[in-house]
């Protein structure tokens, strides 16, 4: 029997990943208006905390609690697709 090499990742997992973003995107979507917002700035498009910090005139150790309690929130939600550590 022919056996062809598989490169790069299998269909499966092509169908898992896309499933998976599509879950973090609608937790996103979900988070209260001042988490997503800082989510948005930080996680997706990787400003600083000091730059979200000056775009949304809020001080850094605003931005630093309410990453923090975003990250809690998205991970309950998200627990089925995470790794175990």
């Amino acid at each position: 029997m022919l056996q062809i090499p598989v490169r790069g990742r299998a269909p499966s997992a092509e169908v898992v990943g896309e499933e998976a973003r599509q879950a973090v995107m609608s937790a996103i979507d979900e988070l209260e208006d001042d988490l997503r917002v800082l989510v948005i700035l930080v996680n997706l498009e990787e400003h600083s905390y000091e730059s979200a910090a000056q775009i949304l005139s809020i001080p850094v150790g605003t931005v630093r609690s309410r990453l923090h309690r975003a990250r809690a929130i998205l991970e309950q939600k998200l627990r089925k697709y995470l790794r175990p550590q």
